[in-house]
């Protein structure tokens, strides 16, 4: 099946937008205002996370990003997010995307960063009750969800070309 041309444009959208982001250095704290394109930004990621999630649970891909997850974690600074990585499996950090808020994005050397916190609220239940603090690099996790949605096609050359 590969990815959909909805996935396809989610992606390279977010591509784009890493690699204008790591034209500059700096942390900029994720605030809710009315700037289109950050809503846009955020409402993409959120929504290929979820669409990604599906498919890696559907065939069972199992694929790592580099980035980190701490739980009961206040907050996580961006330079130790930048000190301080593991490799989270794919379908962990997406989970991790979807019930997460965005709190910030750090760029340095032309790496990205993208952060994501959780906390409860009185409805949660379950595992995801814990709170937690995420943050992955965007080149691995961008390379990563365009492997799994491509992984089960015939279209896997795509995934190189759209890598150069």
């Amino acid at each position: 099946m590969g990815a959909t041309l909805e996935q396809d444009l989610a992606i390279n959208f977010l591509d784009a937008l890493k690699n204008i982001w790591s034209e500059q250095s700096g942390t900029w704290d994720v605030e809710e205002i009315d700037d289109p394109l950050r809503a846009l930004t955020h409402i993409t990621i959120r929504w290929l996370a979820a669409m990604a999630r599906e498919e890696v649970k559907r065939n069972q891909s199992y694929r790592e990003v580099r980035g980190r997850i701490i739980y009961n974690s206040a907050s996580v600074q961006s330079a130790d997010a930048f000190r301080n990585r593991e490799y989270v499996s794919l379908l962990e950090a997406l989970n991790k995307i979807v019930h997460g808020e965005p709190q910030w994005v750090s760029v340095h050397s032309g790496e990205v960063i993208l952060c994501w916190k959780f906390i409860p609220g009185l409805s949660s239940r379950g595992e995801e009750n814990r709170p937690y603090t995420a943050y992955f690099l965007a080149d691995s996790l961008l390379s990563e969800v365009r492997h799994a949605l491509y992984s089960h096609t015939d279209r896997r050359s795509q995934v190189l070309e759209l890598e150069i």
